[in-house]
């Protein structure tokens, strides 16, 4: 898939990016364990901190989540292998948080059924997921690391060995994008 020369491997990323299906697959491929956004509970703390002193696992994480998580800078701080992860279509990537958000669906595993639905248009929270979007590509953009990757979502391809897939989109789904535009001045 990726040359990846050494672990632990750390991938920095923005929301909407693959980066939790990049995390599990490279994890498989390299018999590593997946930690995805480790400080977000405590099960998951104590998860990462199970293993972290050792170099077998990749972790994934974003520049605004660093400063409430002190193991992030050490990460960063260290020799692991540095993953910049992106996307290109910011209106798909917008209209990706914004429909997680607004369902409070951050992830999709294959043998989930979803039925068809309408996602109401709110035009506050898309503010709000542009907002957040762009913060933090301006993040990434500005951040002090010496990356021995750059990725974005479109490079990913398929991902294969991992149980996660894309998003199940709303009926509405080009509305919702063509709001998004327009607030862009796209």
């Amino acid at each position: 898939m990726f040359n990846i020369t050494n672990s632990p491997i750390a991938i920095i990323c923005n929301y909407r990016t693959g980066s939790s299906a990049l995390c599990r697959s490279l994890a498989a491929v390299n018999k590593l364990v997946p930690l995805g956004e480790p400080a977000l509970s405590n099960e998951r703390k104590l998860e990462f901190f199970k293993h972290y002193n050792s170099n077998n696992y990749v972790v994934k994480f974003m520049p605004d989540q660093i400063a409430n998580f002190k193991p992030y800078q050490t990460i960063i701080d260290s020799n692991c292998f540095k993953i910049k992860l992106t996307r290109s279509d910011k209106v798909s990537q917008i209209t990706s948080y914004y429909i997680a958000s607004m369902r409070g669906v951050w992830g999709s595993l294959s043998e989930h059924i979803h039925a068809p639905y309408f996602l109401s248009i709110d035009s506050k929270k898309i503010d709000e997921a542009i907002d957040r979007i762009l913060m933090v590509d301006g993040l990434l953009d500005n951040i002090d690391i010496q990356f021995d990757m750059v990725l974005t979502y479109e490079d990913l391809g398929i991902i294969s060995n991992t149980q996660s897939v894309k998003t199940h989109q709303p009926k509405n789904l080009d509305r919702i994008k063509s709001v998004v535009k327009k607030k862009l001045g796209i």
